[in-house]
């Protein structure tokens, strides 16, 4: 099953970061899409249920250094 999710992230300070955020979330096994907005400090994820758990996705961004919800 498909789902979109949105999910917070503070610390974002500019575009190498939400493309950082992006590339590993696209490389995901399971995510189809990911793409972060800046402005609004969140990250939309589309990802196959099957796959991967928004909590799987929630913890690579915070592998990364960022805080997500």
């Amino acid at each position: 099953m498909i789902e979109t999710t949105v999910i917070s992230v503070a610390g974002l300070s500019g575009r190498q970061c939400a493309e950082k955020i992006d590339n590993i979330l696209t490389n995901s096994k399971g995510v189809d899409f990911a793409t972060t907005n800046l402005e609004a400090r969140v990250v939309t994820v589309v990802f196959n249920v099957a796959e991967i758990s928004r909590e799987a996705i929630v913890r690579a961004i915070t592998d990364l250094g960022f805080e997500a919800h």
